[in-house]
């Protein structure tokens, strides 16, 4: 991120793009779980960088079209607490 936005910090370059008050949705595809699929570690790091700028972990939401493919994926054991 920040080299996309040529900011010096994490959190800065997240601002760029979302505000304390917003609702974050955040499209996952595990539906090649567990080989192919959007990786734990790299979603972790997305909702890192949106609390950085205040989001308060209720107001992120993981999403994918079908909800079982979360469930078979094991995201909710993966992500932060909350999410």
């Amino acid at each position: 991120m920040k080299d996309l936005t040529g900011e010096s910090s994490v959190r800065a370059a997240w601002a760029k793009f979302i505000d304390p008050a917003d609702t974050v949705g955040i499209k996952i595809n595990p539906s090649g779980a567990p080989a192919c699929c959007s990786s734990p570690e790299i979603v972790r790091e997305i909702i890192s960088g949106v609390q950085s700028v205040g989001v308060p972990a209720r107001n992120i939401v993981i999403y994918d079209r079908y909800s079982y493919e979360i469930d078979i994926g094991s995201y909710q054991a993966l992500l932060t607490p909350g999410v």
